[in-house]
Order: structure tokens, then sequence, then C-alpha cells
């Protein structure tokens, strides 16, 4: 990360000499007075410029050794967003496939409502006309009813794994 190589860079420049440049200016007032004469004031103004530079010769090694643990830091940080990346992209095909799984159990769930649709009007039909009796005709309208609730049911899960799969993309204010 940008971080970390900043990170290395900074340990790095501690190999190179330094300049330090320092400035003062400064200003004193004092008064002195002696019996019977006028007060003598006093004004002193001072103006320092200090150069300083130093120039690592031996530190130990301690430089290699805080640079080598940085490379490692800035390595286990990059490892660990790869994991990251395909922990994410693998969470992602499963929650595609099951919202494809569970299109498809939608579309089966509409075409039963819409079979016994037809079921049931035959069924009446032929109830009506005395080919059939009531406990079959009750039987495909439960048949019926009960196919309605599992259609919502699988719309409701369909919609449950859009939110997840928007929620993974980051568009979840749609």
């Amino acid at each position: 990360t940008s971080l970390n190589k900043n990170k290395i860079q900074l340990i790095s420049s501690q190999r190179s000499p330094t300049i330090r440049l320092n400035s003062r200016l400064g200003r004193s007032f004092s008064t002195t007075r002696f019996e019977g004469n006028p007060a003598i004031k006093g004004n002193i103004s001072n103006f320092t410029i200090g150069l300083g530079a130093s120039v690592p010769i031996y530190n130990g090694g301690e430089i290699k050794r805080a640079i080598n643990e940085a490379l490692i830091e800035n390595r286990i940080g990059e490892l660990q967003l790869n994991a990251l990346k395909q922990e994410y992209s693998i969470e992602l095909t499963n929650a595609f496939g099951a919202y494809q799984n569970q299109l498809k159990a939608v579309k089966l769930n509409q075409q039963l409502v819409k079979n016994l649709g037809s079921s049931l009007q035959l069924v009446k039909g032929r109830l009506e006309s005395g080919f059939s009796n009531a406990l079959e005709y009750r039987t495909i309208q439960l048949e019926y009813v009960q196919s309605n609730f599992t259609y919502l049911e699988s719309m409701y899960s369909l919609k449950s794994y859009e939110i997840a799969i928007r929620k993974l993309i980051g568009d979840l204010d749609k």
C-alpha cells in the first residue's frame, strides 16, 4: 500500500545526511539608574544564525533492519488485500449463483401457478358438468393456493438475493 511505501521511503531517508538551519532573533530592554542621575535605558538586539549538519556513519544496522521490517509489513498488507479481494470475489460469485438458481425457481413456480390455474378451471368445468366430484376440485384448489404461497416465498427469496448482491457491489440505494 502507499502508506507502507511512504514509510519505507521515510526510513530510507535516515541514511542521508541532514542539514539544519536555525535562526534566532532576540531583543532585550534594560534600565539602569544611579542616584542623582537620570535613568539610562539600554536596548540590545541579537540575531543568531546556526547551521548544522550530521552524517550517519554507523547505527548498528537499525536502518537496514527497519527497512526490512517495513518491506515485510508492505508484503503482508498486499497479501491481506489480495486475500480480501479473492474472498469478496468468491462471495459475489456465490451470491450471483444463488440468485440465478432462485430466478429459475421463481420461473418454475410461476409456471406451476399458471398450470394449476388452468387445472382448476378444467376441474371446475368438469365439476359443473358432473364428470368430477367436490373432493377433486377442493384438492386442486388447495394445490393452487399452496403454489401461490410458494411463488410468493420464492419471489421474496429472489429479492433477498438481489439485495445481498447490491450490498456486495455497493449499489444499495436503488
